[in-house]
Parts: structure tokens; sequence; C-alpha cells
């Protein structure tokens, strides 16, 4: 375990405003090295008005923390999110991490994007799920 998280953590918790760019990178941060006592606030990130890459940030962590219990919660995430098959990307990766039925029917509805990166990042994840 990498002992830079306790460092962000805290700065994360000191930031009373949530807005800074030490908020958002010390999310970031948690969210690539995500313990499990992450998940509550991975979790209120995604059904508070945080803007869309702080979600995103938390999208990333539920997924590498493989909780198949934030499914709904991300898909309803990703459904608030602009219009643009780009913007799935975050979320479908989750998704290819946590598994289960209902995460591979939301990735197979990518099946058909028209943007590359998003048909092929549905392709790969379908080939090893």
């Amino acid at each position: 375990m990498d002992g830079l998280q306790e460092v962000y953590e805290s700065l994360l918790d000191s930031d009373t405003k949530k807005s800074t760019d030490w908020y958002r990178s010390s999310l970031e941060y948690l969210s690539e090295f995500p313990r499990k006592k992450d998940q509550s606030l991975f979790k209120s990130i995604l059904q508070s008005d945080k803007d869309a890459f702080i979600k995103r940030f938390a999208v990333a962590g539920l997924g590498r923390l493989r909780d198949e219990s934030s499914v709904e919660l991300i898909e309803s995430a990703l459904r608030k999110e602009p219009p643009n098959d780009l913007n799935a990307l975050t979320y479908l990766a989750a998704f290819g991490r946590i598994k289960g039925d209902k995460a591979k029917s939301i990735v197979e509805s990518y099946k058909n994007s028209k943007n590359d990166s998003v048909h092929n990042l549905v392709s790969r994840l379908l080939t090893h799920w």
C-alpha cells in the first residue's frame, strides 16, 4: 500500500471548499490507489452535484475497488453526463473492472458507438469479460 494516501486524504479533508485544485488532485490520487474505506467517499460524490471530472475520479475509484454494489449509482451518473460517447470512457472502464450482468449490459449498449475509442474499449472489454 502506498504511504501517500494519508497525505492526500488529509489534503482532501482540509479543503473546506471542496473546489480547489488540491481537492481534485487528492481525489484523483485516491481513485488511482483506492482503499475499501474510500468507497463511501466515492459513492457520496456520485450522489452530489460535483462537476463531471470529480465524478469520473469517483467512478474510477469504484471500478478499481470492483464494487458491484455501485453499478446502478455509476449508471445513474453516466446518464447525467452530456450525451457524447467519449464522456462514457471512464464509466465503461469501471464497468469492465466490476463485471457482473448489469455492468456487461451497460457496456454492450455502447457496442455500436461511432467513436473509435469507445468502440475499441467496448470490444476489448467484452472480449475479456
